[in-house]
């Protein structure tokens, strides 16, 4: 028996077990992460654009009987035009939101409700009440004690990958390849060392707790190194290198919204 065709969009609850829900609307196929980039590429961007948590909707789970239903795309279909459905996110901003009656601002909190929320929010960061607010040269480091780490930059990450590669093939160059011609061909050692820091990067990103934001280095050491590449050699760039690249960040921003959502599961 066939799965059901349920739509995988943001909150869409159009089902085939529900015939009421699917009145003059069709069920259309997720596109797949194919070999080439581009397949990849489209379907990256359906799954930006249907806003669902990463470990239910990913690269990974997307299989011949995952569905878009036709409501969210502008023509009712994936034209040429506009061949990628709405963004989830920017429909569920556009909702009503719930009104909160507003505070009169000539009634502050009474004084034991904002010596509480002091307490507590003290209390989260290790400092007994009685030392009251801390300096910000000593806040700083409070966040290395409670398992923060400093967010670097994505040229930060990047410089300093790049300059280990840079000592590593240099090395490298200077004692086992020393009598050969590679080492002294300056456009594939470029190649070499571009390489090497795209592996780094990686390794950097996998051992550590990142944010999606600073994956962003390793676009831009793909840019630069297709820049240095032979217009004939792009191609195979995109197909054996590029693709897999893209591949390792998606399945890495994955692994960080787990990570995400396992703490805020232990914190509650």
């Amino acid at each position: 028996m066939p799965p059901n065709k349920r739509c995988a969009w943001g909150q869409c609850k159009t089902d085939d077990r529900y015939p009421e829900r699917c009145v003059g609307v069709k069920f259309i196929p997720f596109v797949k992460p194919g070999k080439h980039l581009y397949h990849l590429d489209r379907c990256l961007r359906w799954i930006k654009a249907c806003n669902r948590p990463a470990y239910q909707l990913n690269v990974n789970t997307i299989k011949s009987y995952t569905y878009i239903c036709s409501k969210h795309f502008k023509d009712g279909w994936p034209s040429e035009e506009n061949p990628d459905p709405l963004s989830a996110i920017a429909s569920e901003n556009d909702q009503p939101k719930k009104r909160k009656l507003p505070l009169k601002r000539s009634e502050p909190p009474p004084p034991k409700t904002r010596k509480l929320t002091a307490a507590r929010i003290l209390d989260s960061l290790g400092v007994a009440p009685e030392q009251g607010l801390l300096p910000n040269e000593e806040l700083s480091e409070v966040a290395p004690q409670q398992g923060l780490l400093p967010i670097e930059e994505p040229s930060e990450v990047k410089r300093k990958c790049d300059e280990e590669a840079e000592a590593t093939v240099s090395k490298i160059c200077q004692t086992v390849f020393s009598s050969r011609k590679t080492a002294k061909n300056e456009r594939v050692l470029q190649l070499v060392k571009g390489l090497t820091s795209l592996m780094l990067q990686i390794r950097t990103f996998s051992e550590s707790d990142f944010n999606s934001f600073e994956f962003r280095s390793l676009q831009d050491s793909l840019k630069e190194i297709k820049e240095t590449l032979d217009t004939n050699n792009i191609n195979s760039f995109q197909n054996n290198v590029e693709i897999h690249i893209s591949h390792i960040e998606s399945w890495l921003s994955q692994m960080g919204n787990v990570h995400a959502s396992a703490a805020s599961m232990q914190d509650t």
